[in-house]
């Protein structure tokens, strides 16, 4: 998954500056594959590796600043950083944010607090920022558990010879980093106790607020929220109340927005927006009933992480195929580029993490 990932990102947006960018795509791909297999069994300094990491750090720092001079925003055909600038100009304009339109005529089709996190670095002027705490998460993850896993090294080669991550500094997509912020509360999950709800209360909140970012990472909540039960953790009753707080934490945000602007929330909406975008809603419906029948083959807290990876890949692979299927695989990927191949993005972490959680620790 994570190397056909790179692989349609390489050829899509390689072809568009090369002619053979098809081989550029498959070096990657061997690239890649050599450091997930075999770059474990070479022994690297620990100094030598930190210092990898941190030039890759400084080159994201780089790609940053490059994209805040060079490339300037109405240049791009991609409109992630106009549906944000967008919603905010409606919003302190007085008007209402969801009738706002991006400077392609796309509505800003995700939830509020997506917006509300991408407010910071609005405000700076530079949402690229944004982008980059993401990946720079990762390699932080990649420092600190350097002694424990093999992994690290072929992660931090993928980390370096990824297209995708070129990307989405330069046309400002967060992505990476919207997911991140999902797995750290939900690794938090893991190591709380909910069954008392007195001190597990802000996790509560905060999970239900990080879901009010994208609706797709619902799957991956039931999951991670399903497995203590399922391994007797909690009870049912334990589960529920966690469960129910969580969810009112997510619907306040839509009612806080109802109470301010009223019926025209009722006529745009994300959750409006968001029907017509990706599949049926039977297989939306189907998707969320085998994420439940995946915790209960989730025999450790580490295959969580693999299970939501392959899950959120699965949904956009069908929403893929089914783009594929109305206009036909050109115009679907590469011409009119109706399939978004960004959305495979909210696997990449997921499967990054397992792979460092899952693997043998080393010998010294």
């Amino acid at each position: 998954m994570l190397l056909f990932i790179n692989a349609i990102f390489s050829y899509k947006y390689l072809s568009r500056e090369f002619d053979n960018a098809w081989i550029v795509a498959a070096i990657l791909v061997v690239i890649q594959l050599f450091g997930f297999l075999y770059l474990s069994k070479i022994n690297i300094p620990k100094k030598l590796f930190n210092s990898a990491v941190i030039i890759t750090g400084l080159g994201i720092i780089a790609l940053v600043v490059i994209a805040y001079l060079k490339i300037p925003l109405d240049t791009l055909n991609v409109d992630r950083w106009s549906v944000i600038d967008s919603f905010w100009s409606f919003y302190f304009d007085g008007k209402y944010p969801y009738l706002a339109s991006s400077h392609m005529g796309n509505p800003p089709g995700s939830m509020p607090m997506y917006f509300i996190l991408s407010l910071p670095f609005w405000w700076l002027g530079e949402l690229s920022i944004f982008s980059s705490l993401g990946y720079l998460s990762i390699l932080y993850l990649l420092v600190y558990r350097y002694n424990d896993l093999k992994t690290r090294k072929g992660i931090l080669l993928y980390i370096m010879t990824s297209i995708f991550m070129v990307w989405e500094l330069t046309v400002r997509s967060n992505i990476i980093t919207n997911t991140v912020l999902i797995m750290i509360a939900l690794y938090w999950l893991q190591h709380s106790d909910i069954k008392n709800l007195k001190k597990s209360w802000p996790l509560a909140v905060v999970l239900g607020l990080l879901l009010a970012t994208r609706g797709n990472f619902a799957v991956v909540y039931i999951l991670f929220f399903m497995f203590p039960l399922v391994k007797k953790q909690v009870t049912f009753l334990q589960l529920f109340k966690f469960t129910a707080l969580s969810a009112t934490a997510f619907a306040s945000v839509f009612l806080i927005i109802i109470a301010v602007y009223g019926t025209v929330f009722f006529e745009a909406n994300p959750f409006i927006f968001h029907s017509t975008l990706f599949v049926p809603t039977s297989y939306i419906i189907a998707f969320f009933v085998i994420a439940f029948v995946l915790s209960f083959f989730s025999k450790t807290q580490d295959d969580l992480y693999f299970y939501s990876g392959l899950t959120l890949f699965s949904i956009i692979l069908l929403y893929a195929i089914n783009l594929v299927n109305i206009y036909g695989f050109t115009e679907a990927y590469t011409e009119r580029s109706w399939i978004d191949i960004s959305y495979f993005l909210f696997s990449v972490p997921f499967l990054l993490f397992y792979l460092l959680k899952s693997q043998p620790v080393a010998s010294k």
